[in-house]
């Protein structure tokens, strides 16, 4: 994924870059969105030294963009659906209900487990974005 933005803080080796958002950006939660000025906001890393103001070209590997979705989409999905099955095969065959809030339970519980590893940063290395090129100095 590429995409332009401009510059709006530098700070360490990192930035804070605005970025137009697009279609493809639907909330995957790597980027802060502002409703009122339809901008996100997303870290970068900065290796090449771009200043505030300047237009910037920013990349994320595909590789890595595909793995950030499975454990923000795939991985809740699938434990949604273990959590009906067992719901339903180990709790109340004659409830479907039930099997439904269990799977939701499931799904619960996954989206905490994933927050308490991003909280705690497990995954602010690999799923960074990185300044590639200064488009346009400020």
């Amino acid at each position: 994924m590429i995409e332009t933005g401009i510059v709006k803080e530098v700070f360490e080796n990192k930035a804070k870059i605005s970025i137009q958002k697009h279609s493809a950006c639907k909330k995957c939660g790597v980027c802060k969105y502002d409703a009122e000025s339809k901008m996100l906001t997303a870290e970068a890393v900065n290796n090449i030294g771009a200043k505030e103001g300047d237009e910037v070209e920013i990349a994320m590997d595909f590789d890595v963009l595909m793995s950030a979705s499975l454990i923000a989409y795939i991985i809740p999905i699938i434990m949604f659906i273990i959590g009906c099955v067992l719901g339903f095969y180990l709790i109340s065959p004659a409830n479907p209900i039930l099997s439904f809030i269990v799977g939701l339970i499931f799904i619960a519980i996954t989206y905490l487990i994933i927050r308490m590893f991003d909280k705690r940063g497990k995954f602010k290395k690999k799923y960074s974005m990185q300044i590639t090129k200064i488009i346009k100095n400020s």
